[in-house]
């Protein structure tokens, strides 16, 4: 899996977006990566990868996106951390969703086989309602959506 999004693409996009350092920063990251390193990324901080992809547009997102899908699906995560992880990539959606800048059907296919992971392994993920809310309900709407 490679992004198949050119240079100029990205420099389309951070110019249309006055430099913002996130934009920026995001090229660094997924512009000419591996899968492996791109992954890495995500291992080291999900939080920021998720602010990364929060803030590209349309079709950057829509290029970036399976590697979040793939961080969460193929790759190990401590307990601690996954209720985080499965947050942010919620809140991703349901930001995305709200904020209508992409194709919600196309968002929700590519979504789909972590939403379903995540769903599958609901008591792994939802393990600190107190702090990031129940899961279940959002992950149930935006499947439902699919």
């Amino acid at each position: 899996m490679s992004v198949n999004i050119s240079e100029n693409q990205w420099n389309e996009a951070i110019a249309q977006s006055e430099a913002d350092p996130d934009l920026i920063y995001a090229k660094s990251v997924f512009f000419n990566q591996s899968e492996q390193e791109i992954l890495k990324r995500f291992q080291i901080n999900f939080i920021e990868r998720t602010d990364e992809l929060r803030f590209m547009p349309a079709n950057l997102l829509m290029a970036c996106l399976p590697y979040f899908v793939r961080f969460i699906v193929t790759c190990r995560h401590d307990e601690f951390d996954k209720p985080g992880i499965a947050d942010c990539f919620l809140s991703l959606l349901e930001g995305k969703l709200s904020d209508e800048t992409v194709n919600t059907i196309e968002l929700l296919h590519q979504s789909g086989e972590a939403l379903l992971f995540i769903s599958s392994r609901l008591d792994e993920f939802n393990t600190d309602p107190d702090i990031y809310g129940d899961l279940q309900p959002r992950l149930h709407h935006l499947i439902t959506l699919r």
